[in-house]
């Protein structure tokens, strides 16, 4: 997988569906915001990911 914006990012935890996956990205996206740091968009990816489709 290749890196993600944020835009991709929440559209993948909204196709999921999975509420749990969208708290994780808000939350992701809250400290992205303070820190442009990318590896928090990765990780939302994969916890996405992980979480699966509901």
């Amino acid at each position: 997988m290749g890196a993600r914006d944020a835009a991709d990012v929440m559209q993948l935890a909204v196709d999921s569906a999975g509420p749990h996956a969208i708290k994780f990205v808000d939350a992701a996206f809250d400290a992205y915001a303070g820190t442009g740091d990318t590896a928090l968009l990765a990780a939302s990816a994969g916890a996405t990911e992980r979480i699966g489709p509901w």
